[in-house]
């Protein structure tokens, strides 16, 4: 499971990998439930909206007037008209290539060594102590095994 607002980790769901999103309305993401919520797209997809609509936080540019819903919709293949043509001459462009490679996460989960599961103890005065950090204003990280 992965634990975070960041919609870039979308690409990581399948069948073994949920993201769980604390605040959201629906907030743990299976295959299934993404492919509820984005009418039909498959998390592998995310890649391709991401690099269409751009992400400001991580610099990507994207198609300038193309947000995520645009984006979507286009990857759906229910946008028309002028606003389809934009994208699909954008799809064959090196900018396009060069965004993708830029939200392509390349995680590969074969190459980490087993994951520890933590005992409900130990997890809870993990997070009671992020919590203390985050309402004093410390920027909080961890490093496993320190």
């Amino acid at each position: 499971m992965v634990v975070s607002t960041d919609k870039d980790l979308y690409q990581l769901i399948d069948p073994q990998t949920a993201v769980f999103r604390p605040g959201a309305k629906e907030n743990m993401l299976t295959v299934q439930s993404f492919h509820r919520l984005f009418d039909g797209l498959s998390p592998a997809d995310w890649v391709r909206v991401k690099a269409l609509a751009g992400c400001n936080s991580d610099g990507v540019p994207g198609l300038r007037g193309v947000a995520e819903k645009t984006a979507i919709k286009a990857i759906q293949g229910s946008l028309t008209g002028k606003r389809m043509d934009a994208v699909a001459k954008h799809l064959q462009t090196p900018e396009y290539e060069r965004d993708l490679s830029l939200v392509r996460l390349p995680f590969d989960g074969r190459l980490l060594g087993p994951i520890r599961r933590m005992a409900d103890a130990e997890w809870l005065t993990e997070v009671m102590w992020k919590r203390t950090c985050h309402a004093a204003g410390i920027k909080y990280l961890h490093y496993p095994g320190v």
